[in-house]
């Protein structure tokens, strides 16, 4: 928490660092990363290794033709994307980034929520970590039900006291959080 308060602070003003604080919250967190396990580039439809699917915007289909299988990926929101694709998932090494929206609403490995505590605006996930969320999102944490697939993500803009992103596959909503206890 005080290396993200720190990078928040010293770099807000400086968005070329933005690099520099994602690949801090890796550190910090890095199942972040995700790889991909398969993807058709004419269809748009990229599997990521939690076995989440997504499909890229039409306008960004190009951009995946060089993706290759296994290359590291984070997914992100984006309020930019076209209509109907709210996140955004870049290519670690190239800092590509696409337009998409899931497509499946299960992950068999993405992480499931355990407890939604509503006084405290926290979330348990089944791992084990517990997320502290962005209070103006209390609301929709209301639908969020144990048992809902979780996957990670980063908060846009990344200088943000809540710099993760919760999104619900379930559900296809995301809440900015901030990490209170990692996963065991």
């Amino acid at each position: 928490m005080f290396l993200c308060c720190f990078l928040q602070c010293c770099l807000a003003s400086y968005p070329a660092y933005e690099s520099l604080y994602r690949a801090e919250l890796f550190t910090i967190y890095p199942s972040l990363e995700r790889r991909i396990q398969s993807i058709d580039p004419r269809e748009g439809i990229i599997a990521l290794d939690d076995h989440s699917s997504w499909k890229v915007a039409l306008s960004d289909l190009d951009q995946i033709a060089s993706w290759e299988l296994g290359d590291l990926l984070f997914l992100s929101d984006t309020s930019k994307g076209p209509m109907g694709h709210p996140y955004l998932i870049t290519h670690l090494i190239t800092q590509q980034s696409v337009a998409a929206y899931a497509t499946s609403h299960l992950a068999p490995l993405a992480s499931k929520v355990a407890k939604v505590n509503m006084q405290k605006g926290e979330l348990t996930l089944n791992n084990q970590s517990r997320w502290h969320i962005d209070p103006s999102f209390s609301s929709q944490m209301e639908k969020w039900v144990p048992g809902d697939s979780v996957i990670l993500g980063i908060h846009s803009p990344p200088l943000s006291w809540f710099p993760y992103l919760l999104i619900n596959l379930a559900l296809q909503r995301s809440i900015p959080a901030d990490i209170i206890r990692a996963s065991h």
